[in-house]
């Protein structure tokens, strides 16, 4: 597992290099958009307190955070205190709402201004409506977020009472989160995956494995919390690693730890607005899966990553067929050592298909 920089700098002592690098996963995903920067933030605070068995805290169950550029600017509008480091304090968090900046470090709080179930409402019609809000929840250890204001969806998520650790077991839970509260019905899909309005029609988006691989690489750097440093197109001498997962080594340097390559089976090529969807043959979906398969060990080898992962999509309405018992696929897995660990994970075009087949959501 070599680390990411094996080269010396001169004029700079390899070991402050090593050090500065090992802190690295800790600093907030600068690439993340603000809404997503904030509910990592928000769900960290959270888990914090939670895993400390919630000192300073009373009988409530609610607290709710919400986005704002500037804070201060709310002091004359609601009666609040300044709030400042929360994740370093014992600042109650439970029954109150929190107007905070970005990475929840700075902002107001204030007692819950009504019951939790009017929280919404309240927030739309005091001019809030529209800002990225969390909302957490002792009694279930659920936090739910609204990346877009009260209107928009929410993404449940895990309040863990331990810490994320970074192991294959923990990795395989984050994936499969993913899958279920972020990819498998149109309703949670992240934008891009599907065709606007042809979703029904198993029509995908221009760019499917994008989209996936970006909300893929801020899915997993919300879950691990700073434990690893997750990157996409990782450029190599043989091809770019969708995602990279990296950690410090007992040398304190980075090093790889995982590598997750994404494929996307599909019954149809994209087709804007109401144009006819060419069909995708069986032969190409079958070549995407050898060559994902190839692909995670080449770059699981040509790294030393501890482990390499190939996610395959399937977006096909009809997934009765199971493309990895093609005769093909079925030899290169025999000639692959070690086997990449792979899942194919389905994607439906309506919340009805998904309970057909036996999901009931996260």
């Amino acid at each position: 597992m070599p680390p990411e920089q094996t080269t010396s700098v001169n004029g700079t002592d390899d070991n402050v290099l090593a050090a500065v690098a090992g802190i690295l996963p800790k600093l907030p995903n600068v690439r993340a958009e603000d809404p997503d920067r904030f509910a990592q933030a928000a769900r960290a605070l959270v888990e914090t307190r939670a895993q400390a068995g919630w000192p300073s805290e009373a009988d409530a169950d609610v607290a709710a955070f919400v986005m704002v550029d500037r804070p201060r600017e709310y002091a004359a509008r609601f009666p609040s205190d300044a709030i400042m480091d929360p994740i370093a304090t014992q600042e109650p968090l439970l029954g109150r709402l929190f107007l905070m900046n970005r990475d929840c470090s700075a902002g107001r709080g204030l007692t819950l201004p009504c019951a939790p179930g009017n929280l919404l409402d309240w927030l739309s019609e005091n001019g809030l409506g529209d800002l990225p809000v969390a909302v957490a929840y002792r009694t279930t250890s659920t936090m739910t977020v609204r990346r877009e204001g009260v209107e928009d969806l929410i993404r449940p998520h895990k309040i863990r009472d331990r810490p994320p650790a970074a192991t294959v077991e923990e990795l395989l839970d984050a994936l499969n989160h993913f899958h279920l509260s972020g990819l498998l019905t149109p309703t949670c899909c992240v934008p891009g995956v599907w065709e606007p309005k042809r979703a029904a029609k198993y029509v995908p988006g221009s760019q499917p494995e994008r989209s996936i691989q970006d909300a893929l690489a801020l899915a997993l750097g919300m879950w691990f919390q700073g434990l690893v440093r997750v990157g996409v197109e990782d450029r190599t001498n043989i091809g770019r690693i969708d995602v990279r997962l990296l950690k410090p080594s007992a040398e304190g340097q980075l090093a790889y730890w995982a590598i997750v390559e994404l494929k996307v089976i599909k019954a149809f090529a994209n087709a804007k607005g109401k144009a006819k969807a060419a069909a995708v043959s069986r032969t190409v979906n079958v070549d995407a899966i050898q060559k994902g398969l190839r692909q995670t060990w080449a770059y699981q080898s040509n790294r030393e990553s501890e482990e390499g992962l190939l996610e395959i999509f399937d977006l096909r309405e009809d997934k009765s067929e199971d493309l990895m018992a093609d005769g093909d696929v079925v030899k290169l897995l025999g000639e692959l050592a070690p086997v990449p660990r792979y899942t194919v994970r389905p994607l439906f075009g309506s919340s009805e298909h998904a309970r057909i087949a036996g999901f009931s959501g996260v």
